[in-house]
């Protein structure tokens, strides 16, 4: 079971990786490089499991998707541990200044000598393995894996960018671009 575990994981951050590159080498819009490589990432599922669910997931990996804490899920608590650990990486090392430096205005953070190629392919990679633990959580929590049910998901992701996400373009002077 862990092999698989740390497979996925592995598949996602290269998935991740690949992405970066996407970005930082050959400039590639992030927003449109995430949602091709989501449509590519689910056309591979597909010809693997030839759209079947699996429903043979190890008992250790249930207990993984079930345990509990007194009354708390060991997800939830998981969670919040992920999301203190990239908060005090974000708040108090220089990678997490470096992040915001790149996220803010490339421009300035280059001209400082922030590598953004680096940080912008580091920062995919790190995302594409969370979306692989986010995916191996949702498999043993489910009990299953499954090709299909996650589409409403993704209007919400895109509402999500819309409404409260960085802008799509970008306006120097009055002129987009």
């Amino acid at each position: 079971a862990l092999p698989s575990i740390l497979a996925g994981i592995l598949a996602a951050t290269f998935i991740g990786l690949v992405a970066g590159l996407c970005v930082s080498k050959l400039g590639i819009p992030s927003f449109a490089v995430t949602l091709a490589t989501m449509q590519i990432s689910r056309g591979i599922t597909m010809t693997v499991t030839e759209g079947e669910p699996i429903y043979t997931i190890p008992q250790s990996l249930k207990w993984l998707g079930t345990f509990r804490i007194g009354p708390v899920p060991g997800i939830a608590l998981i969670a919040v541990g992920v999301v203190l650990i990239f908060y005090l990486v974000l708040k108090f090392t220089h990678f997490g200044r470096y992040i915001y430096a790149v996220g803010g205005n490339r421009t300035a953070a280059k001209t400082v000598g922030i590598r953004n190629g680096l940080i912008i392919t580091l920062v995919m990679s790190i995302a594409g393995m969370m979306a692989g633990i986010g995916g191996m959580f949702t498999i043993v929590r489910l009990g299953r894996a499954q090709t299909f049910g996650s589409e409403a998901l993704l209007i919400d992701s895109l509402a999500a960018v819309f409404f409260g996400g960085p802008a799509l373009s970008v306006r120097i002077c009055g002129i987009s671009h």
